[in-house]
C-alpha cells in the first residue's frame, strides 16, 4: 500500500491545494519504491519567491 499525505493548519490551503499535495506525494510513494508513506508537511514549510 502507498498513501499520500498533508500536514497542514486549518485554513491554510484550500482544499484543492491539498488534494493537489497529497497526490503529489502519492505519486513519490508509489515512483519511488511502493508500500511507503510520504507525508508533505505544509506547516513548516516556505516557498522561496
Amino acid at each position: 500500500i502507498s498513501i499520500g499525505a498533508v500536514v497542514t493548519q486549518e485554513n491554510a490551503l484550500n482544499p484543492n491545494e491539498i488534494y493537489r499535495l497529497a497526490d503529489n506525494a502519492l505519486y513519490e510513494a508509489k515512483e519511488t519504491g511502493r508500500n511507503k508513506v510520504v507525508v508533505r508537511d505544509v506547516v513548516n514549510f516556505c516557498e522561496s519567491p
